[in-house]
């Protein structure tokens, strides 16, 4: 499974690679890897899964911003190693749900491409009712539920 987390912040991308990178660390049991490749992404991985923050924009975030009518600047992609919950799925939404009380603009989370887990813009959070909430609750971090995001 991929995801893409697009996200708007005001910090450089390798600064924000580094909060990541801290927040990983303190969620995920083992080691945990900081690498920079050439000048296109900065990518953190452990046994369960990858995340890579694009440094050079690969995802062509300007249309993305156009789609869903968004304001974001930076693209993280994530590749999950296992389809296994509770190895690979959810400490990324604990990582997401924790960066969220961080960053705090404007961010789309899509699965495969194409489906909108979570949108926030304008200060809300709006949520697919498929995407598991738990962490977003321990975080309380408020949202609304809408399959038509």
């Amino acid at each position: 499974m991929e995801y893409e987390i697009f996200i708007f912040t005001n910090i450089k991308k390798k600064d924000f690679a580094n909060v990541l990178y801290d927040i990983i660390r303190k969620i995920v049991k083992g080691k945990v890897e900081l690498r920079e490749y050439e000048c296109y992404t900065i990518d953190i991985g452990c046994e369960n899964f990858t995340l890579s923050v694009e440094i050079e924009d690969i995802s062509n975030i300007s249309l993305v911003n156009k789609e869903y009518n968004i304001k974001t600047n930076i693209c993280v992609s994530l590749q999950v190693h296992y389809d296994d919950k509770v190895k690979s799925i959810s400490p990324l939404l604990e990582i997401l749900a924790k960066s969220m009380t961080i960053f705090k603009e404007e961010m789309l989370v899509l699965k495969n491409g194409a489906i909108v887990l979570l949108v926030r813009k304008n200060n809300k959070v709006i949520v697919n009712s498929n995407m598991d909430r738990k962490y977003l609750d321990m975080y309380q971090i408020g949202y609304s539920i809408d399959d038509e995001i």
